[in-house]
C-alpha cells in the first residue's frame, strides 16, 4: 500500500473491485493475480493479469484472504490502469482508489 502525506492527512492507494451485474464492491489493500498450475492448484502470484488467472484482494491476510474471482478469460487495461475483465461467471472492475486518513 502506498502511502502519501497531505499536510495534516495521510492518503493510502486501495484497490476497488466492482462486479458489474449486481454492483458487489469489495475493497483491499492490494490485488494479485493468481496463476495456477495444470492441476487447478495455485502456482505463484503475479501483478498483472492474464486469461486463465484468477484476481485475489489482499492474498497476505493469513490463510484468508478479501475476495477472489474465477479464472479470467478475458480483459483490457485502460491508460489510467483501470482493468477491466470476464471471468466465466462475471465482469469486474479492478481499479486504484485514494483514501484520506486525517491524522489528530
Amino acid at each position: 500500500m502506498k502511502k502519501t502525506t497531505l499536510g495534516t492527512a495521510t492518503k493510502k492507494i486501495k484497490m476497488r473491485l466492482t462486479r458489474k451485474k449486481d454492483g458487489k464492491v469489495l475493497i483491499g489493500e492490494e490485488a494479485k493475480w493468481v496463476e495456477w498450475d495444470d492441476n487447478g492448484k495455485f502456482k505463484e502470484f503475479h501483478d498483472e493479469p492474464s486469461v486463465g488467472r484468477s484476481c485475489i484482494l489482499d492474498p497476505k491476510k493469513g490463510p484468508y484472504f478479501t475476495w477472489m474471482t474465477t479464472r479470467v478469460t478475458g480483459f483490457n487495461i485502460s491508460e489510467g490502469g483501470e482493468v477491466t475483465f470476464t471471468t466465466k461467471n462475471s465482469e469486474y472492475i479492478l481499479e486504484k482508489i485514494s483514501e484520506v486518513d486525517h491524522q489528530k
